[in-house]
């Protein structure tokens, strides 16, 4: 099941929660960059209960994401053991702050024992400024090649 919020302003956070607390089946997220009010702390946390969450986007390459938790889209990672891809459409400060959170997450392992890995995709632009650590782990960074 997909969930896709393309340029929602007036979504509130609580709504937001609310809706995804209530489709524990999503496998695929998309959250827009006007959406940034809405996606709290709390409205992350309501995807924890998504099992099968395999990709979130947050963000869109032509609305990007400016005020995110950061620690809570690190939670969110790792608590959701399925996720393979994060999209993610923002500022490169924001990008860069998550990027550091993945980095020292343990993302633990899969159902079957192997190491998770999860792609972090980033507007190219972003991509060009970010400051990759040599060792990312189990995170890796990919640029969109079409943005």
């Amino acid at each position: 099941m997909c969930l896709c919020f393309p340029d929602c302003p007036r979504v509130t956070a609580g709504a937001l929660q609310r809706l995804i607390s209530a489709l524990t089946g999503l496998e695929d997220v998309t959250l827009d960059g006007s959406l940034s009010d809405a996606i709290t702390d709390a409205s992350l946390a309501a995807l924890h209960g998504c099992s099968q969450l395999h990709t979130i986007q947050l963000g869109q390459p032509y609305v990007l994401c400016t005020d995110i938790p950061v620690t809570a889209v690190s939670r969110l990672v790792v608590t959701c053991r399925r996720l393979e891809w994060l999209l993610f459409y923002a500022t490169g400060e924001l990008s860069q702050s998550v990027l550091d959170a993945l980095v020292r997450a343990d993302l633990g392992k899969r159902d079957d024992g192997t190491p998770r890995t999860l792609g972090f995709l980033v507007h190219g632009a972003v991509y060009d400024r970010l400051s990759i650590p040599s060792q990312t782990g189990n995170i890796k960074v990919v640029r969109n090649p079409k943005h």
